[in-house]
């Protein structure tokens, strides 16, 4: 197992400095979509062997989870989910194959994992905008792709991780299909995805396929709108969503032909509503419509079903310059539990940390856009800005904080550089020349050596005080030690593991003459 733990470790490399633990307890009920409900962890340690072999074992119902973009912005892998239920997958299967090179994992509620796998790991943002476009090319738009980000904010940053297939093995119910609709091997599953590898010239040249059309659209009928538009009029606008579809369409007409744009309406809706719609329902869109400057509906149906925000906000007619849109994508936010808390924000796929009054405060926002993303947000009413942010609110992703990230995390790893360095004291005695000396299990050191140690590594501003109270829970204790007659008040901690092999220096190659 050790070996095949070895296998999927390498092909599912991504963030080095965290992980996922997802486990469905015995009895467990499945919610509205008829997903089975479990215990999500993220936990701050990175991917292991012994961590694929649980999961490969399906040790005590463990499930790994791995996110796939790194801290340099790269993936080496990604992930279509579609979590659709009841899904055809042998169906799904059929096409992903024939058209793309994705392989096609069972999820355990019996939805979809599409896995693209690099030769070589390739921008976030190469992998995250192809996966977008293929999903709608699937006909799933609007479906969750992994990596959810372009970039991460910092290493306060976990990103998203999705769960890992094969989880218990050849028994799992997370397994691949091969071209027959036949369940594969993990064994298998390993050698297809090294055979379905490509490059990332392979992306720049890849073609998607024409997708079938169930209207008459001629190729400019929807010329800069919206993309969700254009899937809609090849895929057929779903019963009882006519009306709905209608208006929006009026919205892109009236962005696109001005006050010419109700010549135009009844054409779009003898060719793209089945059956069309009446008269009298068309003249109340009409009148609707030249109220006022409507914008899309985003959030209603058939709309937000193929919705590819990014895309629509380079479109020349998409839902950049709406009154109610701020312009850029604002993904979920995610709260890191430090003191005081970490907000991060994903916009248009990268996140940047943020402070509570950087998110109530949209000029504060707006200034943070311009300075990391190089965007300037649209400027939206105060109610509509407060409406949008409750929104996310209502999503919001709260996670801890790893253990450097608060403060008395951050003076640890500074106390055992401390302690550990160089510089520590062979003899007690040095104690007085401002070096740690460790003996009988514990460091001992002067306070006052070591806020002078902070101040060379340019943490300042903390007292002996404040910085006792923030250690006192990693063990630090205050003693008295004599030294050649002299009582001099230290501190005393236990004593850190020190580094016993020497780093491997590089050795620098020289060319020949």
């Amino acid at each position: 197992m050790s070996s095949l733990a070895s296998r999927f470790n390498s092909l599912f490399t991504g963030l080095g400095r965290s992980h996922g633990e997802y486990s469905v307890p015995p009895g467990a009920k499945a919610d509205a979509k008829g997903k089975l409900q479990g215990k999500a962890l993220t936990v701050h340690t990175a991917v292991t062997e012994e961590l694929w072999t649980r999961h490969l074992e399906g040790i005590n119902s463990f499930g790994l989870g791995v996110v796939p973009i790194t801290d340099e912005a790269t993936c080496s892998w990604g992930a279509i989910d579609i979590d659709v239920y009841p899904l055809d997958l042998v169906s799904l299967n059929t096409k992903t194959l024939t058209f793309f090179p994705l392989l096609l994992c069972r999820t355990k509620s019996g939805g979809a994992h599409l896995y693209l796998f690099m030769k070589e790991p390739v921008p976030a943002v190469r992998v995250r905008d192809t996966l977008v476009k293929w999903a709608a090319a699937l006909g799933y738009p609007g479906t969750e792709v992994f990596p959810k980000q372009i970039k991460l904010a910092s290493i306060n940053d976990d990103g998203n991780w999705i769960n890992m297939p094969y989880q218990a093995g050849g028994r799992t119910t997370r397994y691949a299909l091969g071209a027959d609709g036949k369940s594969l091997t993990p064994e298998q599953f390993l050698e297809r995805a090294h055979e379905l590898m490509v490059s990332e010239e392979a992306l720049d040249t890849f073609e998607l396929p024409s997708p079938p059309r169930t209207s008459t659209r001629n190729d400019d009928m929807f010329e800069g709108s919206p993309p969700c538009l254009e899937t809609l009029s090849d895929r057929g606008f779903p019963q009882g969503t006519r009306n709905n579809a209608l208006f929006n369409i009026a919205v892109y007409l009236k962005k696109r032909y001005g006050e010419a744009w109700e010549g135009y309406l009844d054409d779009y809706n003898q060719r793209f509503m089945d059956p069309p719609i009446d008269i009298a329902d068309i003249r109340q869109i009409q009148k609707s419509v030249n109220k006022k400057s409507y914008g899309y509906k985003c959030k209603d149906q058939p709309i937000c079903s193929a919705c590819n925000k990014q895309e629509c906000l380079t479109r020349t007619f998409g839902v950049s310059g709406n009154l109610t849109d701020p312009g850029v994508a604002l993904g979920e936010i995610v709260k890191v539990m430090t003191d005081p808390p970490i907000w991060i924000w994903d916009v248009n796929g990268i996140r940047f940390e943020l402070d509570a009054d950087d998110i109530m405060d949209q000029r504060r926002f707006h200034k943070a856009a311009f300075t990391k993303i190089n965007k300037w947000p649209t400027m939206l009413k105060p109610n509509v800005w407060q409406d949008l942010v409750r929104d996310r609110l209502e999503r919001i992703r709260v996670t801890d904080a790893p253990p450097d990230a608060a403060p008395a995390g951050l003076l640890w790893i500074h106390l055992q550089n401390f302690c550990t360095s160089k510089v520590k004291g062979k003899t007690i005695d040095e104690i007085l020349a401002g070096k740690p000396y460790t003996e009988n299990g514990r460091a001992n050191f002067r306070a006052i050596d070591f806020i002078k140690h902070l101040q060379q590594e340019r943490v300042s501003g903390m007292t002996g005080k404040a910085i006792f109270q923030a250690l006192r829970g990693k063990g630090v204790e205050y003693r008295k030690i004599t030294i050649k007659g002299k009582t001099v008040d230290c501190w005393s901690v236990p004593a850190f593991d020190e580094q016993t092999e020497d780093f491997d220096v590089p050795v620098k190659k020289v060319e020949e003459m």
